[in-house]
Formats: structure tokens, sequence, C-alpha cells
């Protein structure tokens, strides 16, 4: 017999739902986090969830009779909207158990989610989904960031693509011939600019340093939108082995100054068929000889790995998917919608509504999980 919503208690989650909360996302998304890890799914889910020191733990959980059947989950980023940096939150992984659906689990989770979130004078929250039905249902409950959200794809091989991902015929066949006009350039394209501002040498690090900080203070006054990326936030996301294998490029200068940097993973979750990932592209302003001898790297790093695909996730119309066109991405059709709850920041949300496309940022590793294929994002 199935418990009633009454029986049903949303609560606060504990240490000790660690190992239920795993196993129903992995029941619900038949199989988390879909990447590859060198460690076990519990221990990544502490990296994402209690080991973010960035801010309060928010992680609820539905259960009924001693069973985890319902959770909501946010990771903390700080966010600088317009002129001011606020606490952010990313909301991540929502999941009630198939046998508990149609049963108002999911909507009493968030309520109490959100009201748990905007106890704080200046918190804001968002989530990114590309899926139509979760648009539809959020375009009534929450306003979303003014520019779409748009992946674009590099594809060498579309018939190994497609016979990988047999369901990402539909979008490919929309644009199939501007993707194999690219592909066929692919050999010839002049990709580097030819002129440097000034020299610069680019190259692989473990983790980012100190120096991240004054690149940060350079790049963040160009944005009405972005999240904060300093040395702690950075390491967290991307230097921990529980978070799973990235590769950190950085751009420095004479002076050994970070001018940019450029991180990349190869999710090889389908042993045969790896899927690459620009995570997070950012230079200084103005400095499009960074960003390309970034993304040249990052490039010749995935084509040196045989990945067949990949992705990158940027605001529509922002100047680095006219870089990244150069390299053979085109994009892909498949649009994603930010949205988010900032009850207290209605001024600066204001004057973010009249922001343009280049001063938005939002890539793959601002939001928590890595697609597949174009068709399987939330």
């Amino acid at each position: 017999m199935i418990p009633e919503m009454a029986d049903i208690a949303i609560r606060r989650c504990t240490a000790d739902d660690e190992t239920g909360v795993v196993s129903l996302l992995d029941t619900v998304f038949d199989g988390w986090p879909k990447f590859d890890l060198p460690v076990n799914n519990v221990d990544h889910w502490r990296w994402k969830y209690r080991d973010n020191r960035f801010s309060p733990f928010y992680a609820f959980v539905a259960e009924a009779g001693g069973q985890i059947v319902g959770f909501s989950g946010g990771i903390s980023h700080s966010v600088k909207v317009s002129d001011a940096v606020v606490d952010g939150g990313i909301g991540c992984d929502v999941a009630v158990h198939p046998d508990f659906r149609s049963r108002g689990v999911w909507s009493k989770i968030i309520d109490v989610f959100n009201e748990e979130a905007s106890r704080k004078e200046r918190n804001f929250l968002h989530y990114m989904t590309g899926n139509p039905i979760v648009i539809k249902r959020m375009s009534k409950m929450r306003p979303k960031l003014p520019y779409s959200l748009s992946n674009m794809v590099r594809i060498r091989d579309i018939d190994a693509q497609l016979k990988a991902i047999p369901d990402e015929s539909e979008w490919i066949k929309k644009i199939g011939f501007k993707i194999v006009k690219s592909v066929n350039a692919l050999s010839g394209i002049k990709r580097k600019y030819s002129h440097r501002e000034s020299e610069f040498d680019v190259r692989t690090v473990e983790r980012f340093d100190s120096r991240v900080n004054l690149l940060w203070k350079k790049v963040s006054p160009s944005y009405n939108f972005i999240g904060k990326r300093d040395e702690d936030y950075l390491n967290w996301r991307y230097s921990d082995p529980r978070a799973g294998d990235f590769k950190i490029t950085i751009a420095e200068d004479d002076a050994s100054e970070v001018q940019g940097y450029v991180v990349s993973r190869v999710n090889r979750y389908i042993k045969d068929y790896p899927v690459g990932f620009v995570m997070d592209l950012v230079a200084v302003p103005r400095r499009l000889d960074v960003a390309d001898s970034l993304v040249n790297e990052a490039v010749n790093g995935f084509d040196a790995e045989g990945v067949n695909i990949v992705n990158y996730l940027n605001v529509s119309r922002h100047p680095y998917s006219s870089l990244m066109a150069r390299y053979g991405f085109v994009n892909s059709m498949v649009k994603f919608n930010v949205f988010y709850n900032a009850p207290n920041l209605a001024t600066e949300f204001e004057a973010l509504r009249k922001a343009v496309p280049s001063s938005i940022f939002f890539s793959w590793g601002d939001h928590d999980s890595l697609p597949l294929g174009t068709k399987k994002i939330l």
C-alpha cells in the first residue's frame, strides 16, 4: 500500500540519507550522474552537496515508511548580478521515485527548498533546463534570464554520432548541411588569429593559483551576469578528483599574469564513445587572441583523444560563439533557459533585463550535469 501524501515527510537531508538518496537518483535517472568518475557515486554526492563550503547545505528529501522517495538539492555559487555579487544557489538534482509521482511530492519539496533558501537577505537561486515540459511549467512560476542559451557542437563524423546516440537524428537533420560544411572545412581552416596583442604562453596546470583572482577582478566588470570565478571556487569545481577529471589550461603573459583559462572534460560514461565538453572559457576583456589560443589548445586535445563530438554552452549571440565557429562548432538548435528566484534583488534584475548578450555568461561549468546527447539534457 502506497502511503498518502500526509504520510510523506519533507525534511532536510542528513548524512544518514546519502546512500538512499544516491540509490534514488540512480533509479530515477537510469544511472547517476552519467559520467565517469575515479570515485564511487556516494563520494561524488558528498563533494557536490556536503563539501561545498561556499554556502548552507541546500538538500531536502521526501521520506515515506523509512524510504527516501524524493530529493531536491542545490549547490552554492556566488553570482555577479548587475553591480552586486550575491549569494547564489544552482538548482540541481530533483527526483521523485516512480511509485510516488503525480502526488504532489515534487511541488512540496520545491516549496520547502525555496522557503529555506529565501530566508537569506540577498539570495539568488537559478536553474537551467532544456526540457520543454519543465520550461513550460517554470515559465508560469519564475522569471528567466533575458537571453536563451545554446549548445554549440563540433562533430567530426555524423554517422558515428548517429550510431552511438541514434535519437540525435532530429536536430542533426535540421542543421545537417551546416555540420557537413563545418566538418569538411576542419582540415583546411585557418584557426588561430595571426595577430597577438602581446606575448603569452599557454600551458596545462593541475590547479588554479591566486593569480586567477586578479583575472576575476579584470573580467567581472564586463559582465552583468556571471558566476564568481575565484581560486577557491574554481579549484572546488575542477580540481577535486571527486568532481571528475578536468583539464585546466591557462594563458599567462611575460609578467606571469593569467590572461585567461579554458577547462575541458571528456565524458567516458559511454565507454566506446567519449563525449567532449568545453566546460569553461574565460579571458580578459577584448582579448579574443587569448581566448582563441585557449580554444585551439582544447580542440587539439580533443582531436588527439579521438573525441568525435564536443559541446560548448554559451549565451546566444555572445562573442565567443563566433570564435567557436572558427573551429567547426555550430548551433545545435537546442535551446535552454535559466530561471531564477530572487525576491530581494528586484533592482539588480531590472537592470539585467536591459543587458546585451555579451554581458551575460553561462557555461557548462555553471551547470551540474553533462549530457551524453543534446536531447538528454534536463
